[in-house]
């Protein structure tokens, strides 16, 4: 089997996985010039190095990570012996282990943080690699970025992680010759995660900026109507959603409703699911109106009639949502009431809303925002009092 043929199926088989997603093709391509090689060539020759990265790298795919690592150190081995770190093979490799520590992280508990120091650990060494090959500017320096950021994100440390991806953006933004495409998967997944670090640090307005970028991007490398971009138009609403931007929420979900209907059909699980959504959101809507007015007669000194609207806005919210401790909505009802509470001489039931307005800020903003922090503050004011009661 000649060395050009070779490539050409294993190109073959590289693409029957990675594009077309038939994998039970792939193994069988990979397993028959594996066999083909090691028989005519020997179990040590560069091109058997090769079409095991190729199977590691299929096998990591379909999280089968313990045979994926088996085949990446056979050819790591025989990659670094005969071609050295810094050969576009051997950087190959240690690309496809990079990915495969990401995705075994993505399906371990989160408090396996060993694990994804670990797989940090050898993205940085592929990044170090990468850069003594290609040096800065090059796509796969910006991919190996994009997943160490990732990685620091899901070990809580998003500002460590912001500076990799601002880092990641700002090479991305001189590269010449990429296609739309390929501009938009490394911009996109840069802009995606740095979206996510921006909601744990409580910076809500940065994260909206990022899925706005990131909803540019996508229309300008696959149009206005394809269902990716319509992620983008969800990934936004979900934003203007934490704001209590209802409105823009609504209406950027239906931009993505639009193209779902269109691609997919009205029966599709997307489309269903997204007509879901909005129906919520409307009624979160709703839930804002009715605090609000609850507001306005509180301002007024009508408590009861205040506390009726900040109820009628829970019970809302609770049926619309799933998980209704996300809305920030809810966060602002309990404070009303608790404040009503304690106006009422009821210092126990404010306490009790107080906690379950504070946790709603805390998982929503993070610890660091000021309104949580502002809620942290009237809360241990209210322990304060009630200690002193109890004295």
């Amino acid at each position: 089997m000649q060395g050009s043929s070779v490539e050409k199926i294993l190109r073959e088989g590289h693409d029957a996985y990675l594009e077309q997603g038939n994998h039970k093709k792939a193994k069988e391509i990979f397993e028959r010039v594996l066999k083909t090689q090691i028989k005519e060539l020997g179990e040590d020759d560069l091109s058997v190095a090769k079409t095991l990265s190729y199977i590691g790298d299929m096998l990591s795919s379909e999280e089968i990570y313990s045979e994926a690592f088996e085949k990446f150190e056979k050819a790591l081995e025989i990659q670094l012996e005969k071609l050295g770190e810094k050969h576009p093979d051997t950087v190959f490799t240690y690309e496809n282990i990079g990915r495969a520590f990401l995705g075994r992280v993505n399906t371990i508990t989160a408090n396996a943080k060993h694990k994804f120091a670990e797989a940090t650990k050898v993205q940085r060494h592929v990044l170090t690699t990468l850069l003594h090959v290609h040096g800065e500017d090059h796509p796969g320096v910006v991919k190996s970025y994009n997943l160490i950021a990732l990685l620091l994100q899901n070990q809580k440390r998003s500002d460590d992680a912001l500076q990799m991806l601002d880092k990641s953006i700002e090479i991305c933004s001189r590269l010449q010759g990429l296609c739309e495409i390929s501009k938009m998967d490394l911009l996109g997944r840069a802009f995606l995660t740095k979206a996510s670090c921006f909601q744990a640090l409580g910076n809500l307005e940065g994260a909206t900026e990022m899925f706005t970028n990131l909803l540019q991007v996508q229309k300008e490398a696959l149009g206005e109507m394809h269902p990716a971009t319509a992620l983008g138009h969800t990934c936004l609403a979900n934003a203007y959603g934490q704001r209590g931007m209802l409105q823009d929420g609504i209406k950027a979900n239906m931009k993505a409703n639009a193209i779902y209907r269109t691609s997919f059909g009205d029966g599709h699980p997307c489309t269903e699911k997204l007509v879901t959504t909005i129906q919520s959101l409307k009624r979160d809507e709703k839930a804002k109106t009715l605090v609000e007015q609850g507001v306005a007669m509180k301002a007024q000194g009508h408590s009861e009639k205040a506390e009726q609207f900040f109820h009628q806005a829970l019970d809302i919210c609770v049926e619309a949502f799933s998980d209704p401790q996300h809305v920030p909505h809810i966060a602002a009802s309990y404070e009303n009431l608790s404040h009503i509470k304690v106006e009422q001489g009821l210092l126990e039931d404010g306490i009790a809303a107080s906690v379950k307005a504070l946790k709603i800020r805390r998982r929503t903003l993070g610890d660091d925002h000021i309104d949580t922090r502002k809620r942290m503050d009237v809360h241990r004011s209210l322990l304060k009092r009630l200690l002193e009661d109890r004295s």
